[in-house]
């Protein structure tokens, strides 16, 4: 028994002097008990005795939730770098900064910001996320002429174990309101649904905005933002009295205008309050009546309307049918197919809208179902050839047939991006769960698709407007991969819009010269890629029985992914910025240097003018954007094209690709190649590259080292 004590006594002790053998000094650890290796603490931790199985952070330091005992330690970041003002006005501050000089030894970093001097309930922040991931804000609902504190913090994933995480703070004071007051604030007409508000601008030579105020008696306000002197306010419940008021922007805001009360269907009213007060917006009772009487009148003249509608589109006469698309100066080379036409003068029951014997409508009213883009839908199930709108006799028939009237409330603009004869070219959004029609579900939910828009300019004619939304007429007719998509119109508010698809690259030419300037190449494969997509589109819009009359690169859109979509479908353009772009004759502008010669002579525009202009195309894209005929005068590019010069080969350029440049510039318009043709002639390219190399024997030298079309 002794034995057998003295052995276990020598067993523990021999056990013991191994543990501590195995323990891991200070500074070091390991996770298990055994033989396994030491580890040395990760930075910013420490094992203050040795056999440790983990290290503790030093003072200051924290491991973030379900981090493991072998990450290193890290702090919260500093606060924020040079905060400052960037804008400040009387009732909003923009706020910008920069980041924190020591980020605390971690990747991930959000900013919050807090009011703390100052009425701060009232204070909104743009963007509204808690957590900041930019670094500025945009803070509005100040009053004016009162001082302001405002903390901005900086955070990470540790910065809630800390006591008080660092920030900066910035004390602003807003500026005083201007002298400067709207007056006469009126209401100019009632449509269906909304009013259009006018005023009187306050006399000073200075470029003014304007802020709307629209407050139903219950519910929040919404404030809208013009550079004009009216404003049209739509969606709102007649049942419900509006509060409205302006104030103006000039070197700062001014105060707001006197309130004006309206319902819809009762004109102004006045609130009253208290005990015995008369219903809010009671009017005198003849006025009931004869506002009555006249809602009956306009009922019975939109009911006679209504029943004439079917009249009021032009017939298709046997002249007509005979050249359907001859309109004035465009004149197709070919007809696609034939069409039979029910005779106009006599009377027929129609299934389709007015006009269905010709193209069923496919756009709709704002009541319609939106584009196939945003439902179920995909293309025409039937091919439906163009038809010009200018032959309507009512313009507007031709836009309700073939485009979708948007909710105003379902676009908004981000930033403008460019310029046109009409107006602006800007980059936006449209809310697809506010697309009407039904189709729009709960998938759809603050889902945001970036559009282009074209805006009208405030306060232009009524030609102008007619000839603005006559190119969405044009473009609600096409629904090709390689051709700009029409998404639908605005016309229920100002400004007027024509929404797009967005193309990233912005026009071909822009982005050709952009990629050359950085030294960036596109591969000639590539390149063939691109102009067999635009012959596609060509191609598609030939059958059609559409002729562009200004095809160039300028006009042609690239995504993203560099496929091209034909664009700019207006018959009304205006002079480019560029010397001498265009040459004027009687009947109208004309892009020279990209014109056939039958096209500026007779003024004949035909499927094979457009062939020639493809053939230009061709030469800038080879060029990288390069100016057709460099510096030439429009005088002297006519006269040496009708001598017989032809551009000479760009830099590099495959002699294939010159090629066919030359083919579609042949002087005789029924020698060049139909856009079938030319797109046989790319497809086989695209899918053997190494075709574009190969020589010719169909080119003979011309003066100056060019080359001459035989």
């Amino acid at each position: 028994m002794s034995e057998f004590c003295l052995c276990r006594r020598l067993l523990l002790i021999q056990m013991s002097r191994l543990w501590k053998a195995a323990e891991c000094p200070v500074g070091n650890y390991k996770s298990d008990r055994g033989n396994a290796s030491c580890q040395k603490c990760p930075p910013n931790s420490e094992a203050t005795r040795s056999g440790s199985l983990h290290c503790t952070c030093r003072p200051g330091y924290f491991r973030a939730e379900n981090e493991s005992a072998d990450r290193p330690c890290t702090q919260s970041p500093n606060h924020p770098s040079r905060l400052h003002v960037a804008d400040i006005d009387q009732s909003s501050v923009t706020l910008e900064w920069d980041e924190p000089s020591s980020l605390g030894g971690r990747t991930e970093i959000w900013y919050e910001w807090e009011c703390s001097r100052g009425d701060c309930s009232v204070v909104v922040a743009i963007p509204a996320d808690k957590k900041l991931l930019s670094r500025t804000v945009r803070l509005m609902g100040l009053k004016p002429d009162t001082e302001y504190s405002f903390n901005i913090f900086a955070k990470n994933s540790v910065s809630k174990y800390t006591e008080t995480p660092a920030y900066r703070v910035i004390d602003v004071r807003t500026p005083p309101l201007t002298r400067y007051v709207v007056s006469g604030l009126r209401v100019e007409s009632e449509q269906r649904d909304g009013i259009t508000l006018a005023w009187l601008s306050p006399s000073v030579a200075q470029r003014m905005k304007y802020e709307i105020e629209i407050k139903p008696k219950t519910g929040k306000s919404v404030v809208a933002v013009t550079e004009n002197n009216y404003h049209t306010s739509l969606n709102m419940n007649p049942s419900v009295p509006y509060r409205f008021r302006v104030r103006v922007y000039v070197s700062g805001w001014g105060e707001w205008s006197d309130p004006l009360w309206y319902q819809l269907g009762r004109g102004i009213v006045q609130e009253q309050h208290g005990p015995g007060a008369v219903p809010f917006g009671a009017l005198p009772g003849w006025v009931v009546l004869m506002t009555m009487v006249l809602f009956v009148l306009v009922l019975a003249f939109l009911f006679v309307l209504c029943r004439r509608k079917t009249h009021n589109r032009k017939q298709m006469s046997d002249l007509d049918v005979l050249d359907t698309y001859k309109q004035d100066t465009m004149t197709p080379d070919y007809i696609s197919g034939n069409r039979q036409f029910t005779d106009a003068f006599r009377p027929v029951k129609r299934v389709f809208p007015v006009n269905a014997p010709l193209i069923p409508s496919y756009g709709g009213s704002s009541s319609s179902q939106p584009p196939p883009y945003y439902g179920s839908g995909g293309a025409p199930s039937a091919f439906k050839p163009y038809v010009d709108p200018t032959t309507y006799e009512d313009p507007n028939q031709a836009l309700v047939e073939f485009t979708f009237d948007i909710d105003p409330a379902a676009v908004f603009i981000t930033e403008v991006i460019g310029g046109g004869e009409f107006g602006d070219v800007c980059k936006g959004g449209l809310k697809r769960n506010m697309i009407g029609g039904g189709i729009a579900n709960s998938i759809f939910d603050n889902e945001v698709d970036v559009v282009a828009i074209k805006t009208l300019k405030p306060g232009s004619t009524s030609k102008a407007k007619a000839d603005f939304l006559l190119e969405a007429s044009i473009m609600g007719q096409f629904a090709h991969q390689n051709v700009i998509r029409l998404i639908g119109v605005v016309t229920r508010s100002e400004p007027v819009m024509i929404v797009t698809e967005f193309m990233s690259n912005g026009s071909l030419d822009f982005l050709l010269r952009s990629k050359d300037a950085r030294g960036e190449e596109i591969g000639w494969p590539r390149i063939v890629e691109m102009l067999r997509g635009i012959a596609a589109g060509m191609k598609y819009l030939t059958d059609k029985g559409y002729v562009h009359r200004d095809l160039a690169a300028r006009n042609v859109l690239v995504d993203s992914e560099l496929n091209c979509k034909i664009a700019d479908f207006g018959l009304s353009r205006g002079v480019d910025d560029s010397a001498e772009q265009e040459y004027t004759t009687n009947g109208g502008k004309i892009p020279v240097r990209w014109t056939s010669p039958e096209a500026i002579t007779h003024r004949k525009f035909t499927a094979a003018s457009d062939v020639w202009s493809f053939g230009v195309l061709v030469w800038e894209t080879c060029s990288f954007g390069e100016r057709p005929y460099w510096d030439w005068t429009n005088q002297k590019v006519i006269s040496e094209v009708m001598l017989g010069y032809r551009l000479p080969a760009p830099m590099d350029c495959p002699l294939a690709l010159h090629r066919l440049m030359l083919w579609c510039w042949r002087l005789d318009r029924h020698e060049r190649p139909t856009f079938a043709q030319v797109l046989a002639i790319l497809e086989k390219y695209a899918r053997n590259p190494e075709l574009i190399h190969v020589d010719s024997s169909t080119l003979i030298a011309g003066r100056n080292g060019s080359s001459v079309a035989k």
